[in-house]
């Protein structure tokens, strides 16, 4: 399925019938708690903690020195979370945004699906020391901001539920959920008149 650029004029509903992954496995673990710098303890919720999950399997820091690190740029991520708005995985609203594209050297600006409680939740991540954000520049000098988890983000994800990760490893590997790999991870690139994602091409994925 492709995110398209040009989107729907109003917020996706569930036709009557239709049940989302939540409604289908009520009464499981729905969060999980953690420690803040302050030292107070907070509740990560089951759609904050997925798209933990889901910036993990792009982006992570480097525990040691022998290890690279990995980055998503922002407009990517949405694209992703929008993915998993679509197939049920994530419970946020979307609605089409315009926004700043650039690729190939060129900015410009696209009607694509955006989710404001995807783009809260990715904020929330960051202000919790989970996520860490870099600023970039693209070649034509347009301001964008990178995502990683953070070394604390990644000690959290031993403790997400096995059926949280099945939840989003449905959709970033469509087909292969039981036995994922990285071949068969979704990514995200820009064709000129839309995003799509596919399991080859990874042009807006930082560091492609």
């Amino acid at each position: 399925m492709s995110a398209e650029a040009k989107a729907d004029s109003s917020s996706r509903r569930l036709p009557a019938g239709e049940t989302t992954i939540a409604d289908r496995r009520e009464g499981q673990a729905s969060e999980i708690r953690f420690t803040l710098e302050s030292g107070d303890t907070h509740e990560l919720e089951a759609d904050h903690a997925k798209v933990l999950y889901l910036v993990s399997k792009y982006a992570r820091c480097a525990l040691t020195a022998d290890q690279s690190e990995s980055w998503i740029r922002q407009i990517p991520l949405m694209v992703l979370i929008y993915e998993g708005i679509v197939e049920g995985a994530l419970d946020f609203d979307y609605a089409p945004g315009s926004r700043l594209i650039s690729a190939q050297g060129k900015s410009m600006r696209m009607w694509i699906n955006i989710s404001q409680e995807g783009k809260a939740c990715v904020d929330d991540l960051r202000e919790w020391k989970l996520i860490n954000g870099l600023k970039l520049s693209t070649e034509d000098f347009q301001p964008v901001t990178a995502f990683q988890v953070s070394a604390k983000g990644l000690k959290l994800l031993k403790k997400l539920p096995r059926e949280w990760k099945s939840d989003v490893n449905a959709f970033l590997y469509p087909g292969h959920a039981k036995r994922p790999s990285r071949k068969h991870l979704i990514q995200v690139s820009f064709e000129g008149v839309r995003c799509t994602r596919t399991s080859l091409a990874c042009a807006l994925v930082a560091g492609c």
